[in-house]
């Protein structure tokens, strides 16, 4: 091995231990202002929390058994389309 591959593999392992030791936030041991008041808006209310269509759990495993014998890998998941944002989803609370 080389000195500029030791140096180069030297280097890695330093700034990879170096970066162990980072701590990218200072505690300073408070408490979110959120958890010291009583806000009652922060608890949940009918905009806190949404119901999404039920699923058609035949197909899902109709589509589940196809994949399966075709070879592709299992879903961990199903995808729902929704249009939640900071403007229709949610309260703003001044604290």
């Amino acid at each position: 091995m080389n000195i500029s591959k030791l140096f180069k593999l030297k280097m890695f392992w330093g700034l990879f231990l170096f970066c162990l030791q980072v701590n990218a936030q200072i505690s300073t041991g408070e408490e979110p202002i959120s958890f010291k008041t009583n806000i009652p808006t922060l608890r949940v209310s009918e905009n806190t929390q949404k119901t999404l269509p039920l699923l058609d759990m035949l197909e899902i495993a109709r589509e589940d058994t196809e994949d399966e014998f075709n070879g592709i890998p299992p879903r961990f998941g199903f995808p729902h389309e929704v249009h939640y944002d900071l403007e229709n989803s949610g309260e703003w609370t001044k604290l």
